[in-house]
């Protein structure tokens, strides 16, 4: 599941933030595999509104 939690994105914006879920599994052997739940804080920026977004930062919001 990768639900978008919350997203700031105007059109004519330089930045945006978005907040992800995000479900990640680690399989270290058939009989060690880890799973984690937890959120991601995404800031887009680009140097004007006709250029593609580009990530600037991603923090990890996720409690271990």
């Amino acid at each position: 599941m990768n639900t978008m939690i919350r997203s700031t994105i105007e059109p004519d914006s330089l930045s945006a933030s978005l907040i992800r879920n995000f479900n990640l599994t680690v399989t270290f052997s058939a009989n060690d595999i880890v799973r984690v739940d937890g959120y991601a804080t995404w800031t887009l920026e680009r140097k004007q509104t006709s250029d593609v977004w580009q990530l600037a930062r991603w923090r990890d919001e996720s409690n271990f």
